[in-house]
This record gives structure tokens, C-alpha cells and sequence, in this order.
């Protein structure tokens, strides 16, 4: 009976030692990527481009309706083309949020968020990224 035990013990232990590699190596993954897009970030002509193929391969405009795919292909959102959009930059990364702040009965916020990146961004490089963001989302659905 106690070898049984010692033996589950241990099984556990290293059950949860490759849980443990695997959540850091998910983590390490994560962490270069996101080394890899603060440097794209850090220059205007890649941003750009990365901006724009990000947005175009997850947003679309078919008629009245916004179609959102999530970065999966999982998920496909619509919403209303007059719907209001936000975009937040800053230490968490660019992320294109759609929906009003309080839309609800119960004033919840009913949001559907995008994001683009979570790179580390500063307000200097946000304050040339908002913009460039807004202009590239509008051209997709203003058109």
C-alpha cells in the first residue's frame, strides 16, 4: 500500500514537472515573440506593414456588417458597420476594442476586442501607432 502511494507521488511529481516545462516553454515562446514585435514596432515602415496585415487578414467589411475572424480562425464576429470602435496602446500592446463602454440594460461593457500586438510599447512610439492604426482600420471599414 505504501509503495502504491510513493508510486502515485512520484507519478504526479512528474506530471507536473512537464506541466511546469511546458507552461515555461509556452511562456519563453510568448515572451520572443513579443521581443520580435516590440522590434517591429519600433520602426514606422515594418509597423506599417505588420499593421496592415494583421488588420486585413482579421477584419473585413461585406455590405453593412464588420466581419472580425479571431487570430484562431476559430470565431467569426459581425457587427454593424456604424458600430464604435477604440483603440488602446500602451505597455500591453495595441488592441482594437468595438462596442460602446455601456450598451447594455445593466451598463456592462459589451466589447469585442482585437489585439493586434502585446509588445511592450512606449507613448512615444503609441502616439505615431494610434493614428496609423485608425487610418488603416478605416480604409478597411469605410470603404
Amino acid at each position: 500500500m505504501m509503495i502504491r502511494a510513493a508510486t502515485v507521488i512520484v507519478l504526479i511529481s512528474l506530471a507536473c514537472g512537464a506541466c511546469e516545462r511546458q507552461q515555461s516553454k509556452e511562456e519563453a515562446e510568448k515572451a520572443e515573440h513579443d521581443k520580435s514585435e516590440a522590434l517591429i514596432f519600433s520602426n514606422q515602415d515594418k509597423s506599417s506593414l505588420e499593421i496592415e496585415k494583421k488588420l486585413t487578414h482579421r477584419i473585413s467589411l461585406r455590405g453593412n456588417t464588420i466581419v472580425l475572424i479571431d487570430p484562431d480562425g476559430v470565431d467569426v464576429i459581425g457587427m454593424t458597420a456604424s458600430n464604435p470602435w477604440t483603440i488602446s496602446c500602451g505597455p500591453a500592446g495595441i488592441t482594437v476594442s468595438f462596442g460602446s463602454a455601456a450598451t447594455s440594460e445593466d451598463n456592462c461593457a459589451e466589447t469585442t476586442n482585437l489585439e493586434l500586438t502585446s509588445a511592450l510599447l512606449k507613448q512615444e512610439q503609441c502616439e505615431w501607432l494610434v493614428p496609423m492604426v485608425s487610418e488603416k482600420l478605416q480604409a478597411i471599414i469605410r470603404h
